[in-house]
């Protein structure tokens, strides 16, 4: 994914934000979006369904009202392997769980876990993920958390189910496909 960098001072200190860039929306077709949508704690959502989205696409955009939940998962199925992306609000962190993603005998350490900050302001999490048969990429708070992982599950992700520990808010999700930017 192209990237725009953006060099950011916070307090004392300066970070790099990263977001795709602006034109790559122009790739996007078939949007289906919700919003303000209750999801209940306990209780897995299909945001396929819920979007009314005819497959799982490769750009989803989120924008999630955390209210009082410790532990929200986005769980990236088919029917052998799931990958899963955990927002920890209590550890403030970004956690992406590619232990049971697909195939990943030839390296001991590829099934792996992994943490990045997520600075969550007024319990509200903006999630910008671009998905394909073999990587994701995840834009959290506007390119301040970014985490890129390759995957090999045996078939495409086809379910993309959200959980949560207690009630939230989905205040925007859109599913997209992304039209290819080959000739034919």
């Amino acid at each position: 994914i192209a990237r725009q960098l953006e060099l950011e001072k916070r307090g004392n200190s300066y970070i790099v934000s990263s977001q795709p860039v602006a034109s790559l929306s122009s790739l996007a077709t078939d949007a289906k979006v919700v919003s303000n949508s209750s999801v209940k704690g306990g209780k897995p959502v299909e945001l396929v369904k819920l979007t009314k989205s005819a497959e799982l696409g490769e750009h989803i955009k989120l924008e999630l009202d955390l209210q009082q939940s410790k532990l929200v998962e986005l769980s990236f199925e088919n029917a052998k392997h799931s990958l899963k992306l955990k927002i920890d609000t209590v550890a403030g962190q970004l956690i992406l769980d590619r232990t049971n993603a697909g195939i990943a005998d030839f390296e001991s350490g590829f099934a792996s876990v992994q943490r990045a900050p997520l600075d969550i302001k007024a319990g509200v999490v903006q999630l910008e993920i671009f998905l394909d048969t073999s990587s994701i990429e995840v834009f959290a708070d506007n390119g301040r958390t970014v985490m890129t992982s390759v995957v090999f599950p045996g078939a495409p992700y086809s379910q993309l189910k959200l959980s949560t520990d207690t009630a939230i808010n989905i205040q925007h999700a859109a599913i997209a496909q992304l039209r290819s930017i080959w000739q034919k």
